[in-house]
């Protein structure tokens, strides 16, 4: 177990996972995308990231690792896990890809699990 397991349990608490999405935007239009573990428990589950932006146009995209992307619609995208994705231990930070936009945009995200 990891230590953040082992606090949750000690404590009478139930581990929990607990994935955000972490976008960064290193330069003009370029926005990576991380998944953090910010529980207690580790989450082994298949998923899909949606990210939604307005006003701009995807340039181009790609997926890192253990994620497929494919785009839908004109402002969408989804980086969706493959099969046999590791576990996201406690305070992991996996980066799984990154997407150039023609301009600065606001971008969201929606992370959903999904089954295989």
């Amino acid at each position: 177990w990891r230590w953040a397991t082992l606090a949750a349990v000690m404590n009478g608490a139930t581990p929990r996972a607990d994935v955000l999405a972490q976008l960064s935007y290193p330069s003009a239009g370029l926005v990576e995308i991380a998944l953090t573990n910010t529980g207690a428990a580790s989450d082994a589950g298949p998923m899909q990231v949606t990210l939604s932006w307005q006003e701009a146009r995807l340039v181009a995209c790609d997926a890192l690792r253990d994620f497929d992307v494919s785009e839908n619609g004109a402002s969408t995208v989804h980086f969706k896990s493959k099969a046999g994705l590791p576990p996201l231990l406690p305070g992991e930070n996996r980066m799984i890809g990154w997407m150039r936009l023609s301009t600065e945009a606001k971008v969201r995200y929606e992370i959903r699990h999904t089954e295989r």
